[in-house]
């Protein structure tokens, strides 16, 4: 018999050790300065490091919070200090959204407040402007899904904490927006072209659901959707609706 605790308990255990070492790292940064956490992850074998790109992420989410716990001046002089990356911020206003654009040595990233773009999903989702969306990829993806009205994908994949050691399980969604692909990261209240977010997040894919495949799965499959872990259905979409075996192999091989 298939025992689906001892499953769950196996598929997480893996982010569990990379919330240590991020922890960690930050437990030295902030006791014994930069240069130390640096030392630690050299000391477990990290090959890389990209502060840069979380003070960025730190940055917008801040800023997306209501209300900010940053103002836009300050976020736009936060990001001018990363000399090594940023070139130029820039802000576009229009219809009371605003479009800010950070130009760096890579590309131009693009983020919208996502929910400045319609009163409903705040007043739904209040959630979304609080420290409480931390860590709530899942949920909020699918609840951003129901109330979108529009076609896209949810996409999920394994995410980068300060360095390539640790990794998560991260679910987003993915839309064309004025021409563009953009992500909405419910996490950061944000919507952020597609190109810069995967740079900044380091995305390693693992699966994408069509909504209408997602709608149709809820209308359809109820019975073998019923209390699955979302993040489950996530990953295992496919097996799942197929009756398939579903094993740990998926998430080893998409770590490759």
């Amino acid at each position: 018999m298939f025992d689906f605790e001892e499953f769950y308990k196996s598929f997480h255990l893996p982010y569990e050790k990379s919330t240590e070492i991020d922890n960690l790292f930050a437990e030295y940064c902030n006791k014994q300065g930069l240069r130390k956490g640096i030392e630690y992850l050299q000391d477990i074998g990290a090959t890389w490091l990209d502060i840069d790109s979380y003070t960025i992420t730190y940055l917008i989410n801040e800023y997306t919070k209501e209300p900010s716990t940053i103002e836009e001046q300050q976020l736009i002089d936060k990001l001018k200090k990363l000399k090594d990356t940023v070139i130029d911020v820039r802000i576009k206003e229009e219809k009371k959204k605003k479009e800010i654009s950070i130009l760096t040595k890579t590309g131009t990233l693009k983020f919208i407040k996502f929910s400045s773009l319609t009163p409903r999903i705040k007043e739904e989702l209040p959630i979304l402007t609080t420290s409480n969306r931390a860590g709530k990829c899942f949920e909020l993806s699918y609840e951003i899904n129901r109330r979108l009205g529009i076609p896209h994908t949810i996409v999920t994949g394994f995410i980068h904490g300060y360095s390539d050691m640790s990794r998560y399980l991260h679910t987003w969604l993915e839309l064309n927006y004025n021409g563009e692909t953009y992500v909405i990261d419910g996490t950061l209240n944000a919507m952020i072209t597609k190109e810069e977010y995967y740079k900044l997040k380091h995305i390693k894919i693992i699966n994408r659901i069509q909504d209408d495949t997602f709608q149709s799965d809820l209308e359809n499959n109820l019975d073998k959707l019923k209390g699955l872990p979302l993040e489950i259905y996530f990953v295992y979409r496919d097996e799942i609706i197929n009756d398939e075996t579903i094993t740990l192999e998926k998430l080893s091989s998409s770590k490759q």
